[in-house]
């Protein structure tokens, strides 16, 4: 330590000094404590904040700006578009996706109540929803030999995005009960 000693400083355990004997910011001591009550905490919430922040912001480049700018010009261009950015996105989502579940559901099974289990539900159920609900789209979008400029292509893409808007929904009611979770005292 710099110039102060031990004994000049608070006695208060749950305080983590740094070198120079000045405290962490209150936002970090906060999260700090909480982490330690709950521990598990911060592996159900990373992933799930980064699966929203994924999804959202795929949300809003691909419905806002892209998507608005997309279906403001022609189909064909629309589609070209969407192909690949789906196709970056798809293993980094599921992956956070399943993840985050798997955190949220392992702090339900080591005591952290009921509402760890609902979080882990609420972004678990976005990789069933979209086997079930959005990857026949995508498998239709994707077909081989599709008329890219076709009025079903434009439907199709347009289908996309409220799918789409489903798991944003998912993504962050999630992370929104992982959150109030997290600081809850």
């Amino acid at each position: 330590m710099s110039e102060r000693t031990k004994e000049q400083l608070p006695s208060d355990p749950s305080i983590e000094w740094t070198r120079n004997g000045v405290p962490p910011l209150p936002s970090v001591h906060v999260e700090r404590q909480a982490l330690r009550r709950r521990p598990y905490a911060g592996s159900c919430t990373v992933p799930c904040d980064l699966m929203l922040h994924i999804v959202r912001r795929g949300r809003r480049l691909h419905q806002s700006r892209r998507t608005s700018a997309r279906m403001g010009c022609d189909t064909k261009t629309a589609a070209t578009v969407w192909a690949p950015s789906y196709k970056r996105a798809t293993v980094m989502q599921a992956s956070l996706a399943v993840v985050s579940f798997l955190a949220g559901a392992l702090a339900w099974l080591l005591g952290g109540g009921i509402l760890w289990l609902v979080g882990a539900v609420l972004i678990g159920l976005v990789v069933p929803f979209t086997f079930i609900a959005v990857m026949p789209t995508n498998h239709r979008l994707l077909a081989p030999g599709r008329d890219l400029a076709s009025v079903e292509t434009r439907a199709l893409l347009e289908e996309w995005g409220r799918l789409h808007a489903v798991r944003s929904a998912l993504s962050l009611v999630a992370s929104v009960v992982y959150m109030a979770l997290l600081f809850r005292a």
